[in-house]
């Protein structure tokens, strides 16, 4: 396979996991992991897990195809 391609095949996954360590990074600027008690709090944990949900389904799809 060429490198290239591979790429192409793998870019969203790439994308989704370089946003997990986005939001990964979010969370810890704001006070340590710890339960979330805020709003903000709330909706990074909501979002990250949304992302993670995200990219087992992309790997799941680009892995069988």
């Amino acid at each position: 396979m060429d490198p290239v391609n591979g790429l192409k095949r793998w870019k969203e996954t790439i994308s989704l996991a370089a946003l997990c360590i986005v939001w990964i990074f979010l969370w810890s600027m704001n006070e340590g992991f710890s339960t979330p008690d805020t709003l903000y709090e709330g909706s990074l944990l909501v979002m990250f897990l949304l992302t993670v949900g995200m990219l087992v389904h992309n790997i799941r799809q680009t892995t069988s195809a």
